[in-house]
């Protein structure tokens, strides 16, 4: 087609068609998951087949191809609390690998790993945004409670494998996010419950899909339906379709899933530093310069 013609062409789809066209489309986006065990050590359940299982199950698979809703839905699946999928800012359901207590930590690779100078324990106490983590200088211990922890996996990232996720491993149902768009702005997703399994999520997403297109306006998104109608109509499809799991809202439930990354004081300091270069080339370099 003639680069020229394209606006043109899109006017004569939306007038005599009545369809639209572009990446708007009221469908099942493609579903996104990060790789999961197959090349991470820190995934908690299997992405992949999560994404798969969910794409091809006749519930909506039946959606792929007929656009029936009143704007796009996003699946995305990441494998731990660090969200590499980014579903915990972007997915209308995000489910998100997690486990319930505290993680575990193997005594004495951690002393060793101390003793080697590869790990510092005070830097691992430090770290820890809710305070759960504590060291007995006296026996060498790392001790963390696990009523306090929020999932942020800064301990298990520097001191992997010493410390790990715990062995009660949970999927996190989150649902509402989008980064752009929406009629409310961005959004991070809410907490739904925890999940044994991914099949356990068919009954609510379908109940919920159902919910959607009976009370969302067009154009607008599931976040969206929750701002307009309240969280009242999440819960009430949870009550529903997951009566007997964890719900969410509490830090002790074990669903609060953080967006982005902790960063060490000098890596802040080299993204600053790369900032204020790019600042710089764009818009000069003097003091009154934004």
């Amino acid at each position: 087609m003639i680069a020229e013609k394209a606006d043109e062409a899109v006017d004569a789809i939306r007038t005599i068609m009545g369809s639209d066209v572009g990446g708007s489309g009221d469908t099942f986006r493609e579903f996104y998951a990060c790789p999961g065990p197959a090349l991470c050590e820190f995934a908690l359940y299997d992405t992949l087949h999560a994404m798969d299982y969910i794409r091809s199950h006749p519930a909506f698979y039946r959606y792929l191809n007929t656009q029936m809703f009143p704007y796009k839905i996003k699946f995305k699946f990441s494998g731990c609390p660090m969200d590499c999928a980014t579903a915990n800012s972007r997915a209308d359901f995000a489910l998100i690998g997690t486990w319930v207590g505290a993680p575990e930590v193997d005594q004495g690779l951690f002393r060793k790993m101390v003793e080697e100078g590869k790990i510092n324990p005070k830097e691992i106490v430090d770290s820890c945004p809710s305070k759960a983590i504590s060291w007995n200088e006296e026996k060498k211990e790392l001790n963390i409670d696990g009523s306090k922890c929020l999932k942020a996996m800064n301990c298990i990232k520097k001191a992997f494998p010493a410390i790990r996720p715990g062995r009660n491993r949970k999927i996190a149902l989150l649902v509402g996010a989008h980064i752009q768009g929406g009629h409310f702005g961005p959004k991070l997703a809410r907490a739904v419950a925890l999940l044994d399994s991914v099949e356990e999520i068919v009954p609510f997403a379908t109940e919920l899909i159902n919910k959607y297109m009976e009370l969302a306006p067009r154009r607008h998104r599931i976040g969206d339906m929750i701002i307009r109608r309240g969280f009242k109509v999440i819960s009430e499809v949870a009550d529903k379709t997951l009566p007997n799991k964890t719900r969410g809202g509490t830090p002790s439930s074990h669903l609060r899933i953080s967006i982005g990354t902790n960063l060490t004081d000098d890596e802040r300091e080299m993204y600053e530093n790369w900032a204020k270069q790019v600042t710089s080339e764009y818009f000069g370099g003097g003091s009154g310069s934004r």
